[in-house]
């Protein structure tokens, strides 16, 4: 029972996959094509992912806890303005953290939801918490994860640094190496799990052009994860 339970420590159970999530839905929110996921049955629960511009965050990072939140919610899980295969804002002016709250409301609003849990995760805290203030009607809950995005100002946080609008999307391996913090997964995490897609298309190369262009205007981000 033992060399069992010692044969079970060393073998790595198989990265968890989503089976709720299903075919990539798409739908209109002011013109911005938005990809999303949704399953479950239950209260509306509305994930926002982090990351902005040009990051490779996408609604696909809730694939390991998907099935968990469907078993008790109807979950929705949509790709931010930009990001993911969600169209790129219309403008440079919207790649701003404004259009990003906008999106979101609107994604909402476009898939029929009139109350719902809304869970944040790093920068997708702010635009839940905004949406919470503005439209306190429509959140029953409100859930933060991992995020500074809310915090106070502090020297301690350094400033992000953006990649050049000119450097190459990473490879493989270097999204793998960047994921050694979380070696549990990243050691079993298969080739084609990895998320190169997104980073790699034109539609990203654009975003990262607009992004840069609307930061040395002054268009105003959130520099804080």
């Amino acid at each position: 029972m033992l060399r069992g339970a010692a044969q079970a420590q060393e073998t790595p159970r198989p990265l968890r996959d989503s089976k709720l999530m299903g075919e990539a839905k798409f739908v209109d929110v002011a013109g911005v094509r938005t990809r999303y996921f949704e399953g479950g049955q239950g209260e509306a629960l509305v994930l926002v992912h982090g990351g902005q511009w040009p990051a490779s965050a996408s609604a696909d990072g809730w694939r390991p806890i998907f099935d968990h939140l469907a078993a008790r919610f109807r979950v929705y899980a949509f790709d931010k303005l930009g990001m993911g295969l969600t169209d790129n804002p219309k403008r440079d002016a919207d790649y701003s953290i404004d259009a990003i709250i906008q999106h979101a409301y609107g994604f909402i609003q476009a898939v029929g939801i009139r109350r719902a849990v809304l869970v944040g995760h790093s920068r997708g805290a702010l635009p839940v918490a905004r949406i919470a203030v503005d439209q306190p009607e429509l959140v029953s809950h409100l859930v933060i994860l991992d995020s500074n995005t809310l915090a106070p100002d502090d020297p301690n946080t350094p400033d992000r640094t953006d990649p050049p609008p000119d450097q190459k999307p990473p490879t493989r391996e270097e999204i793998r190496r960047a994921a050694n913090p979380y070696k549990r997964i990243s050691s079993r995490m298969p080739t084609s799990k990895l998320n190169i897609r997104s980073v790699s298309c034109p539609k990203s190369a654009r975003s990262i052009t607009s992004f840069a262009n609307c930061a040395t205007d002054g268009c105003g981000t959130i520099r804080k994860r």
